[in-house]
């Protein structure tokens, strides 16, 4: 989802788009519940596997903006200037 919405076109939102976030963060968005999704049809169809889940930490950079989302307890530390 996020190489297919990486163009200027408006790409299909699966989750919808929420105008209150920047257009990378709803990217982000679409493609964490994308991919929650296939974690759970996985779940589904293995059954060694039900219940599984996961973390995730993801960084979209684009020129010199940012957009970071987490999920779980995995986490994203900003590193600068060796701090």
């Amino acid at each position: 989802f996020l190489e297919a919405s990486r163009s200027g076109t408006e790409p299909h939102w699966p989750f919808g788009y929420d105008a209150g976030r920047s257009r990378d963060a709803n990217r982000l968005v679409n493609a964490l519940k994308l991919a929650n999704q296939q974690v759970q049809r996985r779940g589904e169809q293995v059954p060694d596997r039900s219940g599984m889940g996961t973390t995730l930490v993801a960084l979209l950079v684009d020129g010199h903006h940012a957009t970071v989302a987490n999920v779980g307890d995995s986490r994203a530390y900003l590193w600068r200037d060796g701090v």
